[in-house]
């Protein structure tokens, strides 16, 4: 049985967000639950004996602001590629082409479409979290991490991973990483050791600490081909157990005494490593020369995936997590879009034994990969490639061992209805939005199962360490937010000159809320479990208001539509039995669904939730839209949604385009965050 999440009852204990998760399906539901029906079909023909073939004409309703970037013609792509690489090129950000406003269309810009490719994606997901689907695609690398100043448990264990703690002696700190450079060698990684402070001593360091107030204000020379990394001669004192942060810490280490851009008598050369601004820091690292005694075949080598011996792939790892827009991004920082995978540049590492590279980074206290990839954190049938779900059937994959299936489910785009007046918001129709990053999902407080989320400070919470005792939250959904948007999801104000050139804003040009589209769902050979859940995703046949979510902006509250569907059915035998008439000049019209098929969306129902009831063993007369799953993800649909207060982003306390520290931070005591019933209930 897979773990089971708990919602917090303590308030100082509960997390807000605008987004949240329908767990994970202990057991995923697909045909073998149905006996005697082959998961895959011959659609070379029609089984109009057994299946369905038809469509469904949807109104799709905008209840708040919807936009869907428009693309680019091969013409402006090229364009925009050439703008992209010319360093000399001195467009505004805002004005580049990969920011044109434009509605998505397909030749009237002032004819907004809603591309079948977005809202194929949406049902899809509907089908994979009311089919109880896998949750797939999931990442297979490890997530990388950083917790130096954590007080929880997940703060010791990260630095267990990087220092050892004396026996009986708290927060007497000696550390497990050395230092020393990237070597590259036939398009394989490597890392040459830099020279111990005593090369007669192997446990003495490979670098020192050197105060702000010692590194040379001139003179400094550049080292490799990295930023902020310089040539310099030190002087250090002994390595020993030193006070860090008044005495509440002792590490063990080597400071720097004295340091000087030219050598000189008891000086030996080094590299200063500089890492970049941070509140109160008061040092930087001095990585020792590169040690010439350790030959290529002394190296380190850093796996790529490529040796069978260890298919790790700690090169992905790296470069998945090295950071490219924002302030003081480490594209920036280090000179390149590879970080410090440079040739000469100097990292910290930590070893694992004494040949296994546990991994590396720039600084002292660097991000390391937890144990487990997300994706192992999965009950073991989400990763059953040889078993297809409901929605995999349906809409096709390509993403398994038996070969994959073709989709039997085609999505038209969305068109506009006439005669609807000015589909633009009235005021300002193009507007910034607020900046939104990717996902966090190394805020595993939120993204991973909790059973224990009232302990104290996070003291106890599971991470991707703990494969076993917990799993990934599940489908990830956004609230909607029933309000004047305006003020929360759009920047009313003035960018500086340097803010403008930040990359995270964007410009979009969104339709207003009360706008109406239409587009076709054309469904072929269809089971009636099938149909059922299909009419499932797009109708949501339970009690009470509900919407789906669209497009851009989501977690701002944009995005919220409302999809009123009519079902055709069609004999495909008598439609395609003649194409003329009698006199061979006439197409034959489509047939009009016979009387007995006119409550078939009830029946079609119904026939899913008995496989589903069946997949699960619930108790007979259990409703599917009572179950706990169902109900989590009609608490993330339903409209108008909870309070606002009870979704908003909490505050980091540090502001993103200065670096200062602004206010409290919010996620530092591991707040956890409740299921959608649990928000709901104000749990």
């Amino acid at each position: 049985m897979a773990p089971k999440h708990e919602n917090p009852k303590l308030p100082e204990r509960t997390a807000t967000a605008p987004y949240n998760f329908v767990s994970v399906p202990e057991r995923v539901v697909s045909f073998p639950d149905r006996p005697g029906t082959a998961a895959r079909v011959d659609q070379s023909v029609y089984h109009a004996d057994s299946r369905y073939t038809g469509w469904i004409d949807v109104e799709l309703t905008t209840l708040s602001p919807l936009y869907i970037r428009g693309g680019l013609s091969p013409q402006q792509y090229e364009a925009m590629e050439r703008q992209e690489k010319n360093p000399a090129d001195k467009t505004p950000h805002l004005k580049k082409l990969r920011n044109r406003p434009e509605f998505f269309h397909t030749g009237d810009p002032d004819a907004p479409v809603i591309p079948g490719s977005s809202l194929r994606g949406m049902l899809r997901t509907m089908c994979e979290i009311i089919g109880h689907g896998k949750l797939s695609p999931v990442s297979d690398q490890a997530l990388v991490y950083r917790a130096v100043g954590d007080t929880s448990s997940h703060g010791e264990a990260y630095r267990k991973e990087l220092m050892n703690e004396l026996p009986g002696r708290k927060n007497w700190f000696e550390p497990r990483f050395e230092a020393g450079y990237i070597r590259e060698d036939h398009g394989r990684w490597y890392i040459q050791q830099a020279e111990r402070l005593n090369s007669a001593d192997s446990t003495s360091p490979t670098y020192a600490r050197i105060n702000n107030r010692l590194i040379p204000a001139k003179g400094l020379e550049a080292w490799g081909t990295g930023r902020q990394t310089y040539e310099l001669y030190v002087q250090c004192d002994d390595f020993e157990f030193k006070k860090v942060r008044g005495g509440f810490v002792h590490i063990k280490r080597a400071n720097v005494k004295k340091a000087s851009t030219t050598p000189g008598p008891d000086l030996r050369r080094a590299v200063l490593a500089m890492t970049g601004p941070v509140p109160k820091k008061a040092s930087e690292a001095v990585v020792f020369a590169p040690d010439a005694t350790k030959q290529k075949d002394d190296w380190i080598r850093i796996p790529d995936g490529t040796d069978p011996a260890d298919r790790r792939d700690l090169v992905k790892e790296y470069l998945d997590q090295v950071t490219k827009t924002g302030k003081h991004n480490q594209k920036e920082l280090l000179g390149s879009d590879q970080g410090a995978l440079q040739d000469g540049h100097p990292v910290m590492y930590v070893m694992e034994g004494d040949k296994l590279l546990r991994f590396f980074g720039h600084t002292q206290m660097f991000r390391m990969p937890y144990r487990f990839s997300p994706r192992e954190l999965l009950p073991g049938e989400h990763n059953d490639e040889g078993r297809l779900d409901l929605a995999q059937l349906m809409f096709g994959t390509v993403r398994s061992r038996g070969g994959g299936a073709a989709g039997r489910v085609f999505v038209e785009d969305g068109r506009l209805l006439p005669k609807q007046g000015n589909v633009w918001l009235p005021e300002k129709p193009v507007l910034m939005p607020k900046i939104l990053s990717g996902p966090k999902p190394t805020t595993f407080q939120h993204y991973v199962t909790q059973p224990q989320p009232d302990v104290e400070r996070g003291r106890g919470l599971k991470t991707y360490n703990d494969r076993g005792q917990t799993t990934l939250r599940g489908h990830k959904l956004y609230w909607h937010k029933d309000k004047d948007l305006k003020r929360d999801a759009f920047e009313e104000r003035a960018l500086t000159e340097e803010q403008a050139k930040e990359s995270q804003h964007t410009l979009m040009k969104p339709v207003r809320a009360g706008v109406s589209f239409q587009f076709r769902v054309r469904f072929e050979n269809l089971l009636a479990e099938e149909l059922g859940l299909l009419w499932w995703a797009v109708r949501l046949p339970a009690p009470g208001e509900y919407a789906h979510k669209l497009g851009m902006g989501k977690p701002l509250g944009l995005g919220s539509v409302r999809l009123t569907p009519r079902l055709t059915l069609i004999d495909p035998q008598a439609r395609y039995g003649a194409f003329v008439d009698a006199a061979g000049t006439t197409l034959t019209p489509g047939l009009e669904p016979p009387a007995e098929h006119a409550n078939v969306e009830a029946g079609a129902v119904r026939e899913f939730e008995k496989l589903v009831a069946r997949a699960l063993k619930l108790p007979e007369g259990t409703r599917l839209a009572d179950t706990p799953r169902m109900r989590q993800l009609l608490e993330m649909l339903r409209w108008p949604g909870p309070p606002p207060a009870k979704t908003r982003y909490m505050n980091i306390g540090i502001d993103e385009e200065t670096n200062k520290i602004t206010g409290t931070n919010e996620f530092k005591d591991r707040k956890v965050l409740p299921d959608p019933v649990g928000v709901a209930r104000g749990r």
